[in-house]
């Protein structure tokens, strides 16, 4: 799999708000089963986030 992330964060008075995601995506063969069998399969993600901290 390859992917990219990133994130920015912003301070706001005693706060610190970030918010951020992610992109992945792969592909190839796998034994899904038990059967000995080759199966090609591909992936993809999409992740976003957002985290919240409070400084005193």
């Amino acid at each position: 799999m390859y992917g990219i992330a990133g994130s920015i964060s912003f301070r706001i008075m005693q706060s610190t708000i970030t918010v951020g995601g992610n992109y992945a995506q792969g592909s190839g063969t796998a034994h899904i089963t038990s059967d000995r069998i080759d199966q090609d399969v591909s992936a993809r993600t999409w992740n976003v986030f957002i985290a919240s901290t409070y400084h005193y």
